[in-house]
């Protein structure tokens, strides 16, 4: 059995993990001081799944695969709700808002440059965090949740190559902040 990608529970009582103990991938959790029986989250046997992680509030386990969805499970009850799906690329950069009623996450625009989008969890709507004209990743919340913190390539000074005749863009990316409220 080979078993990765631990996801510590925020009380720090349980770890999820991607374990093919049934011939599959699937989401595991397990009590952290090894007490107690394994249980089963998923049962798909659905394409690789990327790292699971669990929301603050330790109720929720949100995860990409291969078939390019994002998926939530409840730890309590198994049930898997799909978040997002994208026509590009994995979606596998996921955070949850400190009070666990958000998902952030990258998802390429139609532009196909990456960019940030949210969903709520309360009502299933995701919708886009920009136009799609700049590159946006890397999203955080602030701990008091009033702010998303990312990475973004806005800074378009050109400096000319000393070795091709050409500009080239250094220093692109800088760390913004937007306010939420």
């Amino acid at each position: 059995v080979r078993e990765l990608s631990p996801a510590w529970s925020p009380d720090g009582k349980w770890i999820a993990y991607l374990s093919d103990q049934t011939g599959e991938y699937e989401i595991w959790i397990r009590p952290q001081d090894g007490s107690g029986s394994p249980r089963r989250l998923t049962t798909d046997g659905a394409p690789w799944k990327h790292a699971p992680v669990f929301s603050p509030d330790g109720t929720t386990l949100a995860w990409g695969d291969r078939a390019q969805r994002l998926r939530v499970v409840d730890v309590a009850t198994g049930k898997v709700t799909d978040v997002d799906r994208s026509g590009f690329e994995d979606l596998d950069v996921y955070s949850f808002s400190p009070d666990s009623r958000w998902l952030v996450y990258e998802k390429s625009h139609a532009t196909r440059l990456p960019g940030l989008w949210v969903a709520s969890l309360e009502t299933g709507k995701a919708f886009p965090l920009g136009d799609g004209l700049t590159a946006d990743f890397s999203p955080a919340f602030s701990a008091d949740g009033k702010h998303l913190f990312f990475l973004s390539n806005r800074d378009y000074a050109p400096a000319f190559s000393a070795f091709e005749f050409s500009y080239v863009y250094p220093k692109a990316t800088r760390v913004y902040a937007a306010a939420l409220s």
